[in-house]
């Protein structure tokens, strides 16, 4: 005798034999097509529901693609009106190559003339004996430095202004020895006189007559006149490298 079983659609009971397996479900004779439609519609759906999905995703990435567009046509405008700006204001104002030449000539003369009249001017001051120059009569060591002027004006408008530097570095070298040299030897002169004078009454006065002894302000003017030729130098040479680098 036949088994009897529920269908799982409408809840009655069914034999075995009649009975249909329709979508996963045990339904019988009367329900399978209301189970076929059933099963129909919802693949529909699902369908419509995935097709629904993919175009949501599709504006999703269209959004974002026009969003992507708008940012890089913002920033090309912001970088063109950037440039536009840039364009229309004035370059710094920069010194041609003739006026930095010009200063280099400038402090070339100028060293020359402070390194000549400078040895004229009072290096040193004692009571009796007055101010004495560098020059000295002609026999001191600003004889040499007139030299170094004369050479730093030979040097400058010969346009060998590159060898400035050196009247400039002699005359400084030569102006540190001489200031060593008079140190050491009012040094010497005051150890001489303590020496010789110790008991003397009149010591006091020997040794005040030696601190008078006093360097001037020549010394400042000479030593002004070789750092300006020092820096002459060292600024043309400056200009060469710059003009080298852009040929």
């Amino acid at each position: 005798m036949p088994e009897l079983v529920e269908c799982q659609q409408c809840g009655r009971g069914v034999s075995s034999q009649a009975a249909r397996r329709v979508a996963g479900k045990v339904v019988c004779p009367g329900c399978v097509a209301l189970v076929k439609a059933a099963a129909k519609a919802e693949k529909a759906m699902a369908k419509r529901q995935k097709e629904t999905e993919k175009t949501r995703r599709a504006l999703q990435k269209a959004e974002e693609r026009e969003r992507l567009a708008e940012e890089r046509e913002a920033e090309r405008q912001r970088r063109w009106r950037a440039a536009a700006i840039n364009a229309s204001r004035p370059e710094p104002a920069r010194a041609t190559d003739d006026e930095q030449d010009g200063v280099v000539t400038g402090l070339g003369i100028a060293s020359a003339c402070l390194m000549g009249v400078g040895v004229f001017c009072p290096f040193i001051s004692a009571p009796i004996f007055g101010t004495v120059s560098y020059v000295h009569g002609g026999k001191g060591d600003g004889m040499i430095v007139l030299a170094f002027a004369g050479l730093a004006l030979l040097l400058t408008f010969t346009k060998r202004r590159l060898w400035l530097f050196l009247p400039g570095t002699l005359c400084m070298g030569l102006l540190l020895y001489s200031y060593l040299t008079v140190s050491s030897k009012l040094e010497e002169i005051k150890t001489n006189m303590a020496q010789e004078l110790a008991g003397n009454p009149f010591a006091g006065i020997g040794k005040a007559f030696v601190d008078s002894v006093q360097l001037q302000w020549g010394w400042a003017v000479v030593a002004l006149g070789g750092l300006l030729a020092l820096i002459a130098g060292l600024r043309a040479a400056h200009l060469r490298a710059t003009n080298s680098g852009k040929g």
